[in-house]
C-alpha cells in the first residue's frame, strides 16, 4: 500500500473543508470539479497537515521575503543558510 500525500497548510479552512464531505451553502458557488481533492482525502490517497503561516515554505516563491524570513526560506529549502551581513 502506498503512503498517502501530505500537502501542507496554512488555512485551516480550507483544511477543514477537504475533510467535510458534505456541501454548505458557503461552497455550493464551488464547481463540483474542485472537489476533487476532497475525494482523495476520503480515499486516503491525501492528507493536509496543518502548519502555521511562519513555517509554509512555498511563501518563499509568492511572496516577497525580509531578511529573516528569506533566511528561513533558504534554510526551509535545505540549502545553507547564509552568513550573517549577507542576503
Amino acid at each position: 500500500m502506498e503512503k498517502p500525500t501530505v500537502i501542507n497548510a496554512d488555512n485551516q479552512g480550507a483544511i477543514a473543508l477537504s475533510k467535510n464531505p458534505e456541501y454548505h451553502a458557503r461552497t455550493k458557488h464551488i464547481a463540483i470539479r474542485y472537489h476533487y481533492l476532497r475525494q482523495e482525502v476520503e480515499a486516503g490517497n491525501v492528507i493536509f497537515r496543518y502548519i502555521p503561516t511562519i513555517e509554509q515554505a512555498a511563501d518563499g516563491l509568492t511572496k516577497p521575503l525580509g531578511k529573516i524570513a528569506f533566511r528561513r526560506f533558504i534554510e526551509q529549502l535545505g540549502m545553507a543558510s547564509l552568513p550573517i551581513g549577507v542576503g
